[in-house]
């Protein structure tokens, strides 16, 4: 079972992410990187004049040792999510439906400046306030999941660190597509890349199976029968962590911060394709509606959706 995680959620380390990179078996995310390439002395050029880039691979040094041991990628068969980002934001400007959003755009985007570059690390630093850049690229990484048979991860409820409760976008995708198995499982839900990438080793023998029975929601098998699976993948798999808690939690990670265990609840979906424009577009006409946003734009009539998108929600039931 291989996962899409947005690069927002490793930024800000939501139990999303935490949850993704303990159960996925590989883990794609979208990766910034300079104009001229991603070899060291590009890399240093550009965390020498992009502030903000040598920042945010700052706050990615957590999951440095699952990059380094190939579970967490940014390409795949040779091919990145940023293409299918860049694309994303060319259908905005051209179908009819999403004239909406329209408005939020940025020119130059995905050029090849560093002001590009600028652009996307600011809004990743920021969690994601501006739609003109983490529509097109949360939008891109979809399409990137549903072309290359990866799994979409979404957080869902309120977030533990910051108490924020729900966007309305994350209201609206909520309400999308149709279920297919709802399951409870522990994970780490702060912890380092070295505490990450161990945990993964001791649970092997048991997450395999659990990520077998969740891969079932990529196919068209019967969601009774993955239910079934997957509840009972996930009752060994719970036993199984609750013996390796004691070598797992309550101890100082790698970077001295304390490891914590909590309960997650996980749902699969089948998702429209362009979930995160639907759910955006569905969240503005929610605040022109109730009286928070002034514009008159209307959207041309909606294709009818494309459920090829599989997706799982991830939602903080409890820490311990």
């Amino acid at each position: 079972m291989d996962l899409a995680i947005s690069p927002y959620h490793l930024t800000t380390r939501e139990p999303a992410a935490m949850a993704a990179m303990l159960l996925g078996a590989r883990v794609f995310t979208i990766l910034p990187v300079p104009a001229d390439g991603v070899s060291k002395p590009s890399v240093r050029r550009a965390m020498h004049d992009c502030p903000r880039y040598a920042r945010l691979l700052e706050s990615w040094r957590w999951s440095g040792p699952l990059w380094r041991g190939g579970v967490v990628r940014s390409t795949l068969e040779g091919k990145d999510a940023m293409g299918e980002a860049r694309a994303a934001d060319a259908g905005i400007a051209r179908e009819p439906q999403w004239q909406p959003l329209r408005r939020f755009q940025h020119d130059g985007l995905f050029g090849a400046g560093q002001a590009a570059l600028d652009l996307v690390c600011a809004d990743l630093l920021k969690g994601g306030p501006d739609p003109g850049i983490c529509v097109p690229l949360v939008a891109g990484l979809d399409r990137f999941a549903a072309a290359h048979g990866l799994m979409a991860v979404r957080s869902g409820g309120e977030q533990v660190r910051s108490g924020r409760p729900p966007s309305l976008a994350q209201r609206a995708e909520a309400l999308m597509g149709t279920p297919v198995f709802s399951a409870a499982v522990p994970v780490l839900t702060a912890a380092g890349g070295e505490v990450l990438a161990r945990a993964r080793e001791m649970l092997e023998p048991d997450l395999h199976p659990l990520r077998e029975a969740m891969s079932l929601t990529l196919r068209e098998a019967d969601a009774k029968t993955i239910q079934a699976r997957v509840r009972a993948a996930a009752g060994r798999y719970q036993e199984a962590f609750e013996a390796a808690r004691r070598e797992l939690v309550g101890r100082d990670d790698e970077a001295g911060q304390r490891v914590t265990a909590g309960l997650v609840r996980i749902e699969a979906r089948r998702w429209p394709i362009d979930a995160a424009l639907r759910s955006t577009l569905a969240a503005l006409n929610t605040a022109r509606a109730t009286g928070r946003m002034g514009d008159r734009s209307s959207a041309g009539p909606a294709p009818a959706p494309d459920l090829s998108l599989r997706a799982l929600v991830v939602t903080p039931m409890a820490v311990a």
